[in-house]
């Protein structure tokens, strides 16, 4: 077995380390996005000691960098105006001693500010941006919080601060919005009206008329809380919860199947929910995504597992067939980590951002399955796949596992011989004493 995983692994492309920015405290990535539109991504990020959010393009080379009076949270990019290119908005939070204050920016592609907003809600929950085109023209409404926003800031709707919109879908020329609300534990279906259309806890929705019945599901699904039904489809690529289904061709036989997650289990079920394989995993399933990590138009299953540190997995990839094609260890702990295509050459890179407060390191790694601009660079380093079963990767998820255990013994242990050598050398020096004593009183 172990042969036969090393010999796929040979084959698995290099993973090179093309370029990395250090920040001299804590920094997190906000958002990769094409804000130039040329087929390559900007990776957008939050410097926490200059107060500023900075954009890089794929090579980590500084585009424009954006003061900010307050913390951002959050960020994400749509084209709102219908110009064809992407605007930014971030989120500052903002300090209040009883409501949760927030600052809305949108941010043009090159980096200037077009307008800032204030909110203010009753209730702390993690809040994100939502784009939905309400009215069928160019350009699309923002949501966020419990606000509806056209593109010039202005409000359209606003629903009680209670409440926080955390799904959106537009169906037969409707816009529809799934609210929460986080001291009821509880849920409301609105339109463009005050008054819900649906009330109600998580995915019960039973005894409401078809339509309502397949709004209310998309919308519970796409936003990651239960799945009402086992057929209805997510986009592949997407993140997805665990035991919430996903359905696409992952065999590549034309016909999408679905995709089950438990804490450790991976199955892929046909049509007719026949098992085709059972995949167990490790470790506890942090994360699930389907796509084409390759470029080769077949779709590959990438599973994430808890980030613990230097040569532990933390990513498996496997194929349609249920054959682990590379295990990845992101020496990071802490550490932001996602696969994505930056520079447009479709085969999935990797960006990584630990979040060290002493100084974050953000890196770039190149996929060498497709030749792109980031593969013309000459590689800082290599991310190899690793043998999961190889006693070296057990040494070390152990080490991850017990790292406190194991440093009190080591300490310990350290302790006791010093404390040896030191009798030992005390009652050396005594013995002499007592000898030279002996010899004088002779």
């Amino acid at each position: 077995m172990m042969l036969i995983i090393l010999l796929i692994q040979v084959g698995f492309p290099q993973m090179n380390e093309i370029a990395e920015q250090s920040f001299e405290g804590h920094a997190h990535v906000l958002l990769t996005a094409d804000l130039e539109h040329d087929g390559s991504k900007e990776i957008l990020v939050y410097d926490e000691t200059a107060h500023a959010v900075k954009c890089f393009d794929c090579f980590l080379a500084l585009l424009w960098t954006l003061e900010v009076e307050y913390p951002v949270t959050i960020a994400a990019s749509r084209d709102v105006d219908g110009d064809g290119l992407q605007e930014v908005f971030f989120l500052e939070e903002l300090k209040g001693d009883t409501f949760y204050p927030y600052r809305i920016v949108r941010v043009e592609p090159d980096g200037t500010p077009h307008w800032r907003k204030f909110i203010e809600i009753n209730v702390h929950a993690d809040l994100q941006f939502h784009f939905l085109d309400a009215d069928g023209k160019p350009g699309d409404e923002i949501v966020i919080a419990n606000r509806i926003l056209v593109e010039n800031g202005l409000e359209r709707l606003a629903f009680q601060r209670d409440r926080i919109i955390i799904s959106t879908m537009v169906f037969e020329g409707s816009p529809y919005f799934l609210t929460y609300i986080p001291e009821e534990v509880s849920y409301e279906l609105y339109t463009f009206s005050t008054e819900p259309l649906w009330k109600g806890k998580e995915c019960q929705i039973e005894g409401s008329e078809a339509t309502m019945d397949m709004v209310l599901c998309t919308l519970f699904m796409n936003a990651h809380v239960c799945s009402c039904r086992e057929d209805w489809a997510l986009k592949p690529g997407e993140i997805v919860m665990k035991n919430v289904p996903l359905w696409a061709d992952v065999t590549g036989d034309e016909e999408e199947e679905a995709l089950l997650v438990t804490d450790t289990t991976i199955q892929l079920l046909d049509s007719e929910e026949a098992i085709v394989w059972t995949w167990e995993c490790p470790d506890p399933v942090d994360s699930v995504s389907v796509m084409d990590f390759l470029g080769d138009g077949t779709l590959e299953i990438v599973v994430t597992t808890p980030l613990r540190g230097f040569r532990v997995p933390s990513a498996y990839i496997i194929d349609g067939q249920c054959n682990l094609l590379a295990v990845l260890a992101i020496n990071l702990p802490e550490s932001q980590f996602l696969l994505e295509d930056l520079d447009g050459d479709t085969d999935r890179d990797i960006w990584m951002c630990d979040l060290k407060s002493r100084g974050s390191t953000l890196r770039v790694y190149s996929n060498s399955a497709i030749s792109g601009p980031l593969d013309a660079l000459s590689p800082r380093g290599v991310l190899r796949p690793i043998d999961p079963a190889s006693p070296v990767t057990s040494f070390w998820k152990f080490f991850a596992e017990y790292r406190e255990l194991v440093l009190v013994t080591l300490v310990t242990v350290v302790g006791i011989v010093l404390f040896v050598v030191r009798r030992k050398r005390r009652k050396g020096k005594n013995q002499v004493r007592k000898e030279n004593d002996t010899v004088e009183s002779l």
